[in-house]
């Protein structure tokens, strides 16, 4: 129901490419280490702000002082696993993971303003808790040559707990696609 209920809301600019099964993240900034991701594992959108094209919070001013206002996680997704609905903000790092948790806690603000606003209108029934929503902080992968054939989307590490509110918030090195199943099995 919500990744429909996404899908008639979220512009066709802002979603992201799409390779087979794949949903393609990536990273325009130059001097980003960490290029690409591929998501796979469920029924999915995904879609990104971080459009350096297209103005996506118009109503804020470009150039404010008001620090982290226009800051956005490089990917947003609405999955549906297993007959329930689930909500992920995907930031990629190239080095320390610095600012991704405010970037995180940003993209569920988001959600559940989107959320909200669907529910008040009739179009949303389900609600929006800490259990359905978790954060991905993807980092580069590293610089030496792989040892033989392994599966590291299958090696998800245990999540740590935000400090804004009750919910996950996974740190992925070394995944050059991430397997949402596996994630959310992890929660």
């Amino acid at each position: 129901m919500s990744v429909a209920l996404f899908q008639d809301l979220i512009a066709g600019e802002f979603l992201l490419e799409r390779r087979g099964a794949k949903w393609i993240v990536v990273e325009t900034h130059k001097d980003a280490a960490n290029k690409e991701v591929g998501i796979v594992g469920c029924q999915m959108l995904v879609f990104s702000l971080d459009q350096t094209e297209l103005n996506s919070l118009p109503f804020i001013k470009d150039n404010t002082n008001k620090r982290g206002m226009r800051s956005v996680c490089d990917a947003m997704i609405v999955a549906s696993f297993n007959d329930k609905t689930y909500f992920c903000a995907l930031d990629m790092k190239s080095g320390k993971a610095s600012n991704a948790r405010k970037q995180i806690e940003s993209a569920r603000h988001l959600f559940i303003w989107l959320l909200g606003l669907a529910k008040l209108h009739g179009h949303w029934v389900g609600e929006f808790n800490d259990d359905c929503f978790f954060g991905i902080i993807h980092l580069a992968p590293r610089k030496q040559e792989a040892k033989g054939t392994t599966r590291r989307d299958t090696q998800v590490p245990k999540p740590a707990k935000s400090h804004w509110g009750d919910y996950r918030i996974f740190t992925l090195p070394n995944h050059p696609t991430i397997n949402l199943s596996h994630i959310i099995a992890r929660l």
